[in-house]
């Protein structure tokens, strides 16, 4: 996902992603460390991935004066859609998951 596509999500969304793209990138972690994740340049890119997520919440807290890390690591509120770049990124994480 682009920056420009992270700084046009709203608070809750951003939360979601930021929460969900972490995930992809605890379960590629443990998939690679069983010798069982194909592609190995998708940790690089979930780890860019979630700093682009982070990077984006900080400075929304400090444009809000709120406390650090009250964006970046609340967990996502249920219901709420995370958005996605036309399904192109996200959509392979969960395909190679999947296999």
């Amino acid at each position: 996902m682009k920056a420009a596509e992270i700084r046009n999500m709203d608070d809750d969304a951003l939360a979601g992603w930021i929460a969900s793209t972490r995930f992809a990138l605890f379960e590629a972690t443990f998939k690679h460390a069983d010798g069982k994740l194909v592609n190995h340049a998708m940790l690089g890119q979930l780890r860019k991935a979630v700093a682009r997520g982070v990077t984006e919440a900080s400075k929304r807290e400090t444009a809000a004066g709120l406390p650090k890390g009250s964006l970046s690591n609340r967990p996502a509120k249920r219901g709420v859609e995370i958005v996605a770049d036309g399904g192109a990124f996200l959509s392979e994480v969960a395909e190679s998951f999947g296999e």
